[in-house]
């Protein structure tokens, strides 16, 4: 089995600590040595596997990928590799396989990421998924079929740089689906259509927000400070980056039927919509989605049971400019309280259907900077 990844850089060796990326709690010698380890565990199933296939064979696959995509999109070559390994040491090998090409891209984008321009917080957040991830592999801590697809897509993502960790949140270079514009209302579509012509600027590029559940010092900021920290973030990237026209998610955590409901949940909604932003509704939830909203709330779930509620996937969208213009705002009045790291947090299941535990708002200055 392959070594432990140290719990932080204390507890490397000086000569391997003075190796390690300025940001990193891990060290590059150290994730080498893991890959080797695994290497040698995916020789028992083929011997030649690593020698016709090496893990950069796959990883190259991955660099021609578009820049403006989901973390889901898988390209065919990339399928191919897979259905070809996969016939050769099955589904638990490939899984071995996809962990060694994990560590691959964690090896080199430890060395890329210093080279980009990203702020300084974002690349320690990186960071900390780094370590999160390898920890996951080396201590085989996921459950079976995990290092499939579309199960590890965001892990793959983080580890080419493509999904950007910023706190609450993780954000990718995306557009909106061309399907969220069958859903939308006939009475709001004119107003909506005119609202993403002329104040968004268009479907694309924007970045496009996700919930991890897999990463717990994101989802401990689920919280109004944590928001509009990660809100903060984002707006930097936009400043960064002015071909990007602003931000846009949806869940059933942005519904304003949860102002009646769960109120100490509207935040998430009003820190957007009183600012500048867009509320569009999409569909009734998916179950997956409508688990999400109902597992946390006893309320939710009484009236979901009496007909009251009924889960309801909305899409939320802030133009680039507004959404600067409220950073800067809110970065005038001062910052508010230290938000929490390193704290437990439940997560949830499902691919981005957050259940966010509920908990009144923390910030003290929390109407002035969500209201503008």
């Amino acid at each position: 089995m392959v070594s432990e990844v140290p719990d932080s850089d204390r507890e490397l060796p000086s000569q391997q600590r003075s190796r390690a990326a300025s940001h990193a709690g891990l060290a590059p010698d150290t994730v080498a040595a893991a890959l080797d380890r695994l290497g040698g565990h995916i020789s028992e199933f083929d011997q030649r596997l690593l020698i016709e296939c090496p893990f950069d064979h796959y990883v190259r696959r991955l660099d021609p990928y578009p820049a403006i995509a989901s973390y889901s999109h898988i390209s065919p070559a990339v399928k191919e590799i897979g259905r070809i390994i996969s016939e050769r040491v099955g589904e638990r090998g490939l899984e071995r396989y996809h962990q060694g090409v994990m560590l691959t891209l964690i090896l080199r984008s430890m060395a890329r990421l210093q080279a980009t321009n990203l702020p300084e917080d974002i690349k320690s957040l990186f960071a900390d998924n780094f370590s999160r991830i390898a920890r996951n592999i080396v201590r085989d801590a996921d459950s079976p079929g995990f290092y499939l697809y579309p199960n590890f897509s965001k892990e793959l993502a983080i580890c080419t740089l493509r999904l950007i960790p910023a706190g609450v949140q993780k954000v990718e270079l995306n557009g909106l689906p061309r399907r969220y514009f069958l859903t939308i209302r006939s009475r709001t579509l004119l107003g909506s259509l005119s609202f993403l012509a002329f104040h968004l600027g268009g479907i694309k590029p924007l970045y496009e927000m996700h919930t991890d559940s897999r990463d717990p010092k994101a989802m401990v900021l689920f919280h109004p400070a944590g928001w509009a920290q990660f809100y903060a973030r984002v707006a930097r990237l936009l400043e960064m980056n002015p071909g990007v026209k602003g931000l846009f998610g949806s869940s059933w955590f942005f519904d304003p039927a949860l102002e009646r409901i769960s109120p100490e949940l509207a935040y998430l909604r009003t820190m957007v919509t009183e600012n500048g932003g867009r509320l569009i509704y999409l569909r009734p939830c998916s179950q997956t989605s409508r688990e999400d909203a109902l597992m946390y709330s006893a309320k939710r779930r009484k009236a979901f049971g009496e007909g009251q509620y009924v889960p309801t996937e909305y899409l939320v969208a802030w133009p680039r400019r507004a959404l600067i213009d409220w950073a800067g705002r809110a970065s005038s009045m001062g910052p508010g309280p230290a938000v929490p790291r390193h704290e437990h947090s439940p997560v949830m299941s499902g691919q981005d259907g957050a259940r966010p535990k509920e908990r009144p708002a923390s910030h003290p200055s929390g109407k002035e900077v969500t209201r503008g």
